[in-house]
């Protein structure tokens, strides 16, 4: 039987998958506190605040989101979806 020791992430919105593998141990203090490191993630892939873990696709459509609503409401329009 085979395994890899590593990370998955999911996205929060789509749940698409990205794993990363265990690179090695860190330790500190004679040994006494470890820790795991792992690859970075894929390029893309962020963490929100206001919904989590997003894939590089979804993380694009938040930002594109995110920037059109601040455009609409800094630029004193109306709200009605047409801008």
């Amino acid at each position: 039987m085979a395994y890899m020791n590593g990370r998955k992430y999911t996205c929060d919105r789509c749940g698409s998958e990205a794993f990363c593998k265990c690179t090695g141990e860190g330790e500190t203090d004679g040994g006494f506190t470890r820790w795991n490191e792992f690859e970075p993630l894929p390029e893309g892939w962020q963490t929100h605040f206001e919904v989590g873990m997003l894939c590089p696709m979804c993380n694009q459509e938040f930002n594109i989101f995110v920037t059109h609503f601040m455009g609409v409401k800094m630029d004193g329009g109306a709200t009605d979806g047409k801008n």
